[in-house]
């Protein structure tokens, strides 16, 4: 397992982990692109869902939204368990909105557009280079893929086959309630080449060894935290309501348990190498 980095520390000399992935993707559902953010430039690219291909190594859970009448972003802690790890949600302004088991604090971010995700660890290969990407996965796309994880481990016979494949979208179904056009994305396996398991191995050890770190930091933090919770603050009065973007999908029931959905123990199981000269 890769040593953790820790580059730097706080202004209370409190080291800081430093996150493994340079990019962050997320699908969109109303084009079934994939959107690339690379952090280090700031940069944004939309990458057909088909051109776009990339072998999981470890999840975790979150929360994540927008609401437009306070112009206020919303990001939560990454979790493992939703039935049982607690869920802090804030502000872009740093402060908490609510706390507490997803369960419990569904309903008003709901009301604030706020949705519960996945966060998909996965090796990408770009310019040749085998990355760290984390995949956001939310609404349709986190429900076909938890779909996608449990039918190939019925087929495969090991829980944990997602994690021993390349993965890419190849179609997209067109689907409509209301007003709302939004696609469905079917996911594909695919082998992965002996230099490219190589290669995700390694950055599935940095991932989890920064999880470990990540983990027990919340674990501390937690056990020092006052017992009292976070109250949990209603949606403030609007002049006008907001209104739905046209391509946002709408949220159909889903999943919440990442642990039943795409197996347990990344990893655990071992690792089976593919054949020559595949893509990935």
């Amino acid at each position: 397992m890769s040593a953790l980095k820790v580059p730097s520390r706080n202004s209370e000399g409190t080291a800081v982990l430093e996150h493994p992935s340079r990019y962050r993707v997320s699908f969109k559902g109303d084009t079934g692109e994939f959107e690339v953010y690379d952090k280090s430039t700031k940069e944004k690219q939309r990458i057909s869902h088909d051109k776009f291909v990339f072998m999981p190594l470890i999840r975790t859970a979150g929360a994540s939204g927008y609401y437009q009448p306070a112009n206020m972003g919303y990001w939560s802690n990454e979790i493992q368990d939703s039935r049982t790890d607690i869920l802090e949600v804030k502000g872009n302004d740093g402060s908490t909105f609510c706390k507490g088991l997803w369960k419990e604090i569904k309903e008003q971010c709901n009301a604030r557009k706020i949705e519960f995700i996945g966060n998909l660890y996965a090796a990408v290969k770009i310019s040749g280079n085998y990355e760290i990407a984390v995949i956001e996965l939310k609404t349709t796309s986190l429900v076909a893929f938890g779909e996608f994880a449990k039918k190939l481990a019925s087929e495969k016979g090991k829980s944990n086959a997602i994690y021993n494949v390349a993965v890419r979208v190849s179609a997209l179904t067109p689907k409509k309630n209301g007003s709302v056009n939004y696609v469905v994305p079917t996911f594909t396996a695919q082998e992965v080449s002996p230099q490219g398991m190589e290669a995700s191995g390694k950055l599935a050890d940095t991932c989890i060894a920064y999880l470990e770190g990540y983990f027990s930091e919340q674990e501390e933090a937690q056990a020092a935290a006052p017992a009292a919770s976070v109250p949990v603050q209603a949606p403030q009065a609007t002049a006008a309501p907001a209104q739905v973007p046209a391509q946002q999908a709408p949220p159909p029931p889903m999943e919440e348990d990442l642990t039943a959905m795409y197996g347990e123990d990344p990893l655990a199981g071992g690792i089976d190498l593919g054949g020559d000269e595949l893509p990935f």
